[in-house]
């Protein structure tokens, strides 16, 4: 069913291109790569309807994965679920920042997102994804907090996936 979208999201566009079905990646609609195993885990899964913003971009992939060839797609915004109001909340951060730095020269300031109980770094992914829509060329900073460290490996690799110059932290 169709609804109309809160403005945080039609100051952005939808994912449009390939895919990325090759090696267990996906696209979600912002045009965060993703291992699918991390985005349609089983606690999202088994939720389908909290969580159905994730359950239709895990069936979108698995309909274009079998698909050969492998054909273009164009993403629409998410499903109103638990968390497309995290998303929401994202965007306009990102928006804010677009804002706040544009046509202002010199001395620029980065755009820092801070995520506590980070996991593996998905709403800072996303911030990034929005942020190279709105201010691509914009330095950043990201911090990531969680209690669990055996995340880090998939924190580098998203890292990697999604194009963000990583440091080590502590």
């Amino acid at each position: 069913r169709d609804h109309k979208h809160l403005s945080s999201f039609l100051r952005y566009k939808p994912y449009s291109g390939t895919p990325m079905v090759i090696d267990g990646l996906m696209v979600d609609f912002m045009g965060l790569v993703i291992p699918k195993r991390l985005f349609c885990n089983k606690a999202y899964m088994g939720q389908p309807r909290a969580h159905a913003l994730r359950v239709r971009e895990c069936n979108i992939y698995d309909k274009v994965a079998a698909m050969q060839p492998t054909p273009k797609i164009q993403l629409r915004w998410p499903v109103i679920s638990e968390e497309y109001f995290e998303y929401a909340d994202v965007l306009d951060a990102v928006t804010a920042y677009g804002e706040d730095v544009a046509g202002k020269s010199g001395g620029v300031r980065k755009f820092v997102f801070v995520e506590i109980g980070a996991g593996y770094g998905h709403w800072t992914f996303t911030a990034h994804r929005a942020l190279l829509q709105k201010v691509p060329q914009a330095e950043y900073k990201y911090v990531m907090v969680d209690v669990l460290g055996d995340l880090r490996g998939e924190i580098m690799n998203l890292a990697r996936l999604n194009g963000v110059m990583s440091t080590p932290g502590p």
